[in-house]
């Protein structure tokens, strides 16, 4: 080989340079495009008589600068931000509406209990009770329309998922295409189909903005994509079709699921994180279905407490106080979100009771495999159950009926929800101001024997549940003082002494037969032969002792009953637990978007680095 011939190698590497040089400078602005740098090596030297004499260059290969560890950690950060930016943008969503004065429930509720101390400060007023009803109607209105809202982001969750489902299918295909046109390539040559492998980077890391991915590099210059615990979407040139299906026993949740083969289907909910994805399930998991539970929750305790209060007092009719809001009562079956409160996934079973004062904000699952596994979805903890001799299994504040031991089998599984429906139930069950119960349905009056007798009955009222068919046909009674003792005519009192020194402003109940509980306190020194009448209080006009004790709901602590059986909180207390809560998870969410921006950026730069197109330094080439 001559001279000539050793230039033109020269020549014709250098070329190969430039070109791919250029090749560089026109991609400089593509995204996912790693810089290409070309190898040369000398040829076979040819042996002369003096020794070996060198017969030029050749290009030995063409590489993409390119890192594999920067991109996963690319892939990994990009999972990470999308994952933190879809659930903050959704749960601040939530918390503008709960924490917004005007549109949440507190300003609603403070209308509310306003209306009915102005009641209580003037029971004889047609127009305050006009007032309270109308509240009572805007309470109920603000609950459903809040729950409304809920359950829309939830329908906008389970339509994002079908379309996310669509783009991952379609990245899935093209990994598994370019998986097959680069081992057509690689068999076919032996060397590396660079740009097709950055296009095969790039569609991945558009696929980890989805989901958190994992890839394992085959021989045949394949790569297989694996998602969350190591679901495989993409085996050589094969994709696996991701799906969505309706959850069995929720309807309102939509699942993801993977081809298994067979024409069948397996659900992969669970198993996937990270990415629009695990931004979305989480959201759904630790702000939606908390947030829905805990606004259900305060709907049936203010339901609840304030309908036993109500039921307690006497209205401008001379009736007995009716249910003023309709709360789920899983235990009629007519009662359609009621019967909600329990799905039935297999097996039978029934809601016997709820204690409102104890209800959580969580869901549950429960499942019989040879004993009673309880799984409680907030807090991710599973226990062991025993049902009681009654066949009750009692927890959180529900007790749940699952039958006798001969009826169970072996998977029987139901998911109790026992507040998700309750904002949405919640409404006014009355619609004449005049049955707003502001009275009591007893009246005292005292007839003083002695001269320096100074004994009174205050803070009276109804304490006990009333039985449906309740009358007034147990009064009148007359309850006596005589030598430190007290007698009832056609009752009881409970306790049946007075000492005016120890007793004085204590507590005292008399049953009232066909009637209640009623309770009062003494105060004063009565004189021997001193008596009080209990009568029917036919109308109750001008009596505000119930709506009293109605107004002072807003801030009795009635719910969240701790170990002891005792109450922590009121409903005000409740609904700003509920505003801290998603606050708090809002605000943290804010912070982890940001940090994994930040990092993103940094583990983008530093691929960059590696792999980016450096137009000075292709000038210089």
């Amino acid at each position: 080989m001559g001279v000539l011939s050793t230039g033109i190698t020269g020549l014709n590497a250098f070329r190969t340079q430039l070109t791919t040089t250029a090749h560089n400078v026109a991609n400089v602005n593509t995204e996912g495009y790693s810089r290409q740098v070309v190898g040369l090596s000398t040829l076979p030297p040819t042996l002369e008589g003096v020794g070996y004499v060198g017969t030029g260059v050749q290009v030995s290969e063409i590489r993409r600068q390119f890192d594999a560890f920067l991109m996963e950690r690319v892939r990994v950060h990009t999972a990470s931000k999308e994952d933190f930016q879809v659930y903050l943008d959704r749960a601040s969503r939530v918390d503008d509406l709960i924490a917004d004065p005007d549109a949440g429930l507190s300003g609603a509720m403070q209308m509310f209990f306003n209306a009915v101390q102005d009641v209580a400060d003037d029971p004889t007023s047609t127009a305050t009770r006009d007032v309270m009803l109308s509240s009572a109607n805007i309470l109920a209105d603000r609950f459903n329309a809040m729950h409304e809202f809920l359950e829309g982001l939830r329908s906008e969750i389970n339509q994002d998922l079908e379309v996310l489902v669509g783009e991952a299918n379609s990245l899935t295909e093209s990994i598994a295409q370019l998986n097959h046109e680069i081992q057509l390539a690689v068999n076919g040559t032996g060397d590396s189909p660079n740009d097709l492998l950055d296009r095969r980077d790039q569609v991945i890391t558009q696929l980890s903005e989805l989901v958190s991915v994992t890839t394992v590099a085959q021989d045949n210059g394949a790569i297989n994509v694996f998602l969350g615990n190591g679901q495989g979407v993409v085996i050589g040139a094969r994709s696996f079709t991701l799906g969505t299906t309706i959850n069995n026993a929720e309807p309102d949740r939509l699942d993801v699921t993977l081809e298994s083969g067979g024409g069948n289907a397996s659900v992969i909910t669970n198993f996937l994180s990270g990415g629009k994805f695990g931004g979305y399930f989480r959201f759904r998991e630790n702000v939606l279905d908390p947030t829905e539970n805990a606004l259900g929750r305060l709907a049936m305790g203010l339901g609840t407490f304030f309908n036993e209060q109500h039921q307690l007092g006497m209205d401008l009719n001379g009736a007995l106080g009716k249910e003023m809001f309709n709360v789920p009562d899983p235990t009629d079956p007519t009662d359609v979100y009621g019967q909600q409160m329990l799905a039935l996934v297999q097996g039978s079973a029934s809601i016997t009771n709820i204690n409102v004062a104890e209800l959580s904000t969580a869901d549950y699952e429960l499942r019989y495999d040879g004993s009673w596994n309880l799984y409680d979805r907030s807090l991710q903890t599973t226990q062991v159950v025993v049902p009681n001799g009654a066949n009750e299994i009692i927890f959180d504040g529900i007790t749940l009926n699952v039958g006798a031991p001969g009826t169970w089998t072996f998977g029987d599984n139901f998911i109790v929800r026992p507040t998700r429906l309750a904002a949405r139930a919640f409404n006014v069950e009355i619609n004449d101001a005049r049955e707003i119960a502001a009275a009591s349905p007893v009246a005292v009056s005292k007839n003083v024997v002695g001269i320096n007798s100074t004994a009174e009955i205050s803070a009276s009222g109804l304490i006990s549940p009333l039985d449906p068919a309740a009358d007034f046909t147990g009064l009148p009674i007359t309850l006596t003082y005589n030598a430190g003792g007290l007698s009832v005519s056609g009752g009881t009192i409970t306790p049946a002494t007075y000492n005016a020194a120890t007793d004085s402003g204590n507590t005292y109940v008399i049953d009232i037969p066909n009637l209640g509980d009623f309770s009062f306190k003494i105060t004063g020194t009565p004189s021997d032969g001193d008596t009080f009448d209990f009568e029917y209080n036919p109308s109750g006009i001008g009596d505000n002792r119930n709506a009293l004790k109605l107004a002072a709901l807003q801030s009795d602590k009635t719910m969240r009953n701790d170990t002891a059986g005792q109450p922590t909180s009121s409903f005000v207390g409740l609904y700003s637990s509920i505003i801290g809560d998603v606050g708090s998870k809002t605000r943290q969410a804010m912070i982890n978007t940001e940090t994994q921006s930040r990092l993103k950026e940094q583990s983008v730069t530093a691929m960059d680095e590696v792999s980016g197109v450096n137009l000075d330094e292709e000038a210089a080439n």
